[in-house]
């Protein structure tokens, strides 16, 4: 990668998607009686996200600090199988993997197979579900969420699968989120390509001058399903009273630059608004379609996380209002409350009935992991203007949404800024032979001395990591003292003399009084002394 001198150069991280149709079934009929929801044995592959580079030169914009979620009540168990990474690289990917455990809910554990491996000239990396599987309601989920909404297993035994570039020279491997103006924030492209994965993506495609949309036989998604061709009124475009599927005018209306992302959480999310998702002319097969618009989701905005590009020295590790909102109107249980972003849409959207996750019980239908195709980094000069890699796969570009509370639940309100702030450290410590208990030691601190005492909930969080087996798991409430600036938290290792690799577990904070959180999550990383 060129070296940056003088004129920040741009570096933009086209993320494309596809999805293969195959082995579709004929749709289910909606309005299935409540009930524990039951697989159905369907599938339909899929394929990962993929992300491509280009360089173009453009002006400074406003780096987004590291992240808060809002308070996790519950949150996801997320086990990674890491591959090949080296342990810097790892340290990231897990990093991105704890901010989004805190930021949705399952009773599922969701397991990424992750590799670090050399993708060829300019490929950063790719990410994607395993599958899709139909539910009763007669829509096809992503893995991870069709087993979030049925509380039960598919017949996958992995829901997300993700590849990153080794060989990428200017990649920042840092967990603090300070990359230089030429390097490139890991972290966030893993949160980006995550999202995909969890289910942020539309089906809609344009492939020789015919638009279409679905799984095969038209059988869509919740996140088509708010996906319309005006920001107020206007129609779904999988409304085949509106437009024909498979026809040209669907092209039209899916390339004219008028597509917007509805949905009751978006809107509580977006001002009212709905979002403006990228649609250009011509058709950007992989990218079009399953992104928030770069033009209007703004670089240090909201929803930054899901736009189309990543710019040099950009940092967005925030899973915001904007970024969960669509995630949370599919039907993704998150259990945090975050407050609405401001909206960056000029005009409102007329009030919308809450399209909150469907009450059917889903009877589940698996679907196939998607098989990747390299994302490529263009080897142009920085001040070349941005060219973009065309390597699109038929099909859809993932799009995420915001996840915001249940209309019903009101939003939190902001945090005074004159309370100090809490953060809690990482630790990585080996593990100990026995026969004794490693004391794994994280400092709470604040950022000044409260005048009275500080309190904040605690709770240790299982990753590769183990509870019982492998620490002894702890909740509870940390109270600091008035007048002191940190105190410790200690979690019990369990030591053995087994040979194994390196594990992880997480210390999440919330609810804190007297104080506001600037980073919830402390992370714990056993070294093997075996």
């Amino acid at each position: 990668m060129p070296p940056d001198h003088g004129a920040r150069s741009r570096f933009l991280a086209l993320l494309l998607v596809a999805l293969a149709v195959v082995g579709l079934l004929a749709p289910v009929a909606a309005g299935v009686a409540a009930g524990p929801p039951t697989l159905t044995g369907e599938r339909v592959p899929a394929r990962k996200v993929i992300t491509r580079a280009v360089w173009r030169a453009h002006p400074p914009r406003p780096v987004i600090g590291r992240p808060t979620v809002g308070p996790a009540a519950a949150g996801a168990t997320i086990v990674v199988t890491y591959t090949g990474f080296t342990t810097e690289a790892q340290a990231a990917f897990q990093r991105a993997v704890d901010i989004w455990a805190a930021a949705i809910d399952s009773s599922q554990p969701i397991h990424i197979n992750a590799t670090w491996a050399p993708l060829g000239s300019g490929v950063l990396g790719s990410a994607g579900p395993s599958g899709f599987y139909r539910l009763s309601d007669g829509y096809y989920y992503p893995t991870a969420l069709a087993e979030a909404r049925c509380s039960c297993e598919t017949s996958a035994t992995v829901e997300l699968s993700a590849t990153f570039n080794s060989t990428f020279s200017a990649w920042y491997l840092g967990t603090a989120g300070t990359p230089t103006s030429s390097q490139y924030d890991f972290v966030s492209v893993v949160l980006h390509e995550i999202g995909h994965g969890l289910g942020f993506l539309s089906t809609y495609k344009v492939v020789s001058g015919v638009g279409s949309w679905g799984l095969g036989a038209s059988v869509k998604t919740r996140f088509d399903d708010n996906v319309y061709s005006a920001q107020t009124g206007g129609s779904r475009l999988n409304d085949t009273t509106f437009v024909a599927n498979s026809s040209a005018a669907l092209a039209a209306e899916l390339t004219d630059g008028s597509v917007w992302l509805g949905g009751a959480n978006l809107l509580a999310a977006n001002g009212g608004n709905r979002a403006r998702i990228y649609a250009p002319n011509p058709w950007q097969g992989g990218s079009s379609g399953s992104h928030f618009d770069e033009a209007t989701f703004t670089r240090g905005g909201p929803g930054a996380l899901m736009t189309p590009a990543l710019s040099n020295g950009e940092v967005n590790r925030v899973i915001d209002a904007l970024t969960l909102g669509p995630l949370r109107d599919m039907g993704w249980p998150v259990p945090v409350v975050v407050p609405p972003s401001p909206s960056p849409s000029p005009s409102p959207v007329p009030s919308v009935a809450p399209s909150v996750a469907p009450s059917v019980a889903p009877s589940v239908a698996p679907s196939v992991a998607p098989s990747v195709a390299p994302s490529v980094k263009p080897s142009a000069a920085p001040s070349a203007a941005p060219s973009v890699a065309p390597s699109v796969k038929p099909s859809v570009a993932p799009s995420v949404a915001p996840s915001v509370p249940p209309p019903s639940s009101p939003p939190s309100p902001s945090p005074s800024p004159d309370l100090p702030t809490i953060t809690i450290s990482d630790v990585r410590h080996a593990e100990g032979t026995g026969p004794t208990r490693t004391a794994f030691r994280f400092t709470v601190r604040l950022s000044a001395a409260a005048p009275g005492p500080v309190t904040v909930a605690y709770r240790t969080v299982a990753g590769s990591a183990l509870a019982v087996t492998d620490y002894v798991g702890r909740t509870g409430t940390l109270i600091i003292p008035a007048g002191t600036l940190n105190v410790p938290l200690v979690i019990k290792v369990v030591a053995d003399r087994a040979k194994e690799p390196d594990e992880r577990f997480t210390v999440r904070l919330s609810a804190p009084t007297g104080a506001t959180l600037a980073d919830r999550i402390g992370q714990a990383t056993i070294t093997t002394d075996d």
